[in-house]
């Protein structure tokens, strides 16, 4: 099967011997977190044993790795061998986490990297013809410590998981999922964030200057983002959907409310998602 078209074969990280005949065909995902910022810089590392199918990189960047025909030694630990039969199933992701959520202990990972994650779960169950999205460890969308005791891939994912597995089955049909019922937040003008400009370009690894941060909507992969982050109680922040930003500023006209935002520059929504820079 070679690779997903969303991969970015430029950065290919070789094999390294890190992998194995596929004993199953693919029946789903295998979703990881790479406990640290910098993926690429992980899996490159020629003493690092894990591998996985695909690394994804915190600008959104979707690395290959081990070819989808072969299993990639991602979730399996000794003792366990629920694991290795996981990666014989499942085509592998180590996700990147946010500099933000390495922090804070909440393991968030970007909207970049989500986006990413979203867009090569519809790819792979449409290129396998593996039907709807679905939760579960063995044919569907499964996690690390479905197999293994560990709590990767951290409380982010883990609280987000349905939201995910949502928006890939909405992407892999074309057709939206039912809303999700707003609740009508407190006046705290940090719930929601309104990027009034692009954050300053940084240089990216592959020497490509880029905003983390964009005003305006924005329309990736068919899919149109608000110019809003929504910010949650564990201090992380998500991009939102179009739809989602215009479901919330409808629930609040009808309870004759102002959807409590606040519009800054897109330097200080960047500091808030991802951290100082460096």
């Amino acid at each position: 099967m070679g690779f997903s078209a969303l991969a970015d074969m430029s950065r290919r990280i070789p094999d390294g011997g890190r992998s194995a005949p596929r004993l199953y065909n693919v029946s789903g995902v295998g979703l990881h977190h790479n406990a640290g910022v910098d993926a690429w810089g992980e899996a490159s590392n020629p003493r690092r044993e894990v591998s996985a199918n695909y690394w994804i990189a915190n600008n959104g960047a979707i690395i290959p790795n081990i070819d989808e025909d072969r299993r990639a030694f991602t979730s399996g630990a000794a003792g366990y061998p629920a694991g290795a039969n996981a990666d014989h199933r499942n085509i592998t992701f180590e996700i990147s986490n946010s500099p933000e959520g390495v922090r804070n202990g909440t393991w968030a990972i970007s909207a970049e990297a989500w986006w990413a994650v979203v867009s090569l779960i519809a790819d792979i169950y449409q290129r396998y013809g593996l039907g709807p999205v679905l939760r579960g460890p063995d044919q569907g969308v499964g996690v690390h410590q479905d197999w293994v005791p560990t709590s990767c891939p951290g409380p982010y994912i883990m609280g987000h998981l349905g939201s995910l597995i949502s928006e890939a089955e909405a992407l892999r049909t074309g057709i939206s999922p039912e809303p999700t019922p707003v609740i009508i937040q407190e006046d705290d003008m940090n719930t929601y964030l309104e990027a009034t400009s692009n954050s300053t370009p940084i240089k990216e690894k592959d020497g490509v200057e880029r905003s983390r941060i964009w005003a305006g909507e924005r329309q990736i992969g068919g899919m149109t983002f608000a110019s809003v982050w929504e910010r949650s109680a564990d201090g992380s922040a998500r991009r939102l959907f179009k739809g989602e930003w215009e479901a919330i500023v409808a629930a609040y006209a009808a309870a004759g409310r102002k959807v409590p935002v606040a519009k800054v520059g897109g330097n200080v929504v960047e500091q808030i998602v991802y951290g100082k820079r460096a």
